[in-house]
């Protein structure tokens, strides 16, 4: 069967809006009519995961916030009503409930905003979890037995293609000479996420 063509420019411009509206790549693949690798493909090069991550936590920070002025709107509520329940007077009871009233309907609205907040953590851990998923599909294609793995390692998982002129305490590395000069290689089967975004990796498939 004929591998399908696609083309990228017009299913980047969509695919990106898609991504925009907070479509998931599963999603974006459906709209297109694409592969989820595909859809991946197309946007996540306009995407750094480790950006999104910090907006998750930005706006997991605002709604910490958010849940705290709730929290002290609430006691303020508590001590209306304590304070209304010894009013004598009908005139300041009724001023009080009216205070009250005012209060429970800020509460609302806080309430309103903290699920909007919600709904929209969730989108992006939803968009975190995708990028994840990709990181393990990546570091599983590269290290993993089950997979081919890249050309440049060796039978202990150390790089030959990557190496240091020092070594870096606290990493496992394996002193080599070369041109009469000592250098290291890095073990990445003991850091793998190293091997995600390596511009050299070429897997034994290809040899």
């Amino acid at each position: 069967m004929p591998k399908k063509v696609y083309d990228d420019d017009k299913l980047r411009k969509r695919a990106l809006e898609l991504r925009r509206k907070g479509y998931s790549f599963r999603q974006i693949a459906n709209e297109l009519g694409c592969s989820v690798y595909k859809a991946y493909e197309l946007v996540s090069q306009y995407e750094k995961p480790s950006h999104r991550l910090r907006q998750a936590i930005e706006l997991a920070d605002k709604v910490e916030k958010i849940s705290s002025e709730v929290e002290t709107l609430t006691k303020k509520l508590e001590e209306l009503n304590l304070k209304a329940s010894k009013i004598e007077s009908m005139e300041d009871l009724s001023k009080k409930l009216s205070e009250l009233e005012e209060s429970l309907t800020n509460l609302n609205k806080s309430l309103s905003k903290i699920s909007e907040k919600v709904s929209s953590l969730e989108d992006e851990v939803e968009r975190i979890s995708d990028d994840i998923q990709w990181i393990h599909l990546s570091v599983e294609r590269r290290i993993l037995k089950r997979h081919k793995k890249c050309i440049w390692l060796d039978e202990d998982g150390f790089c030959k293609i990557m190496y240091f002129d020092k070594r870096i305490e606290g990493l496992v590395m394996r002193p080599e000479e070369e041109e009469g000069k000592i250098i290291y290689l890095l073990n990445v089967k003991k850091y793998p996420l190293i091997c995600t975004a390596c511009p050299y990796y070429e897997s034994e498939e290809t040899t």
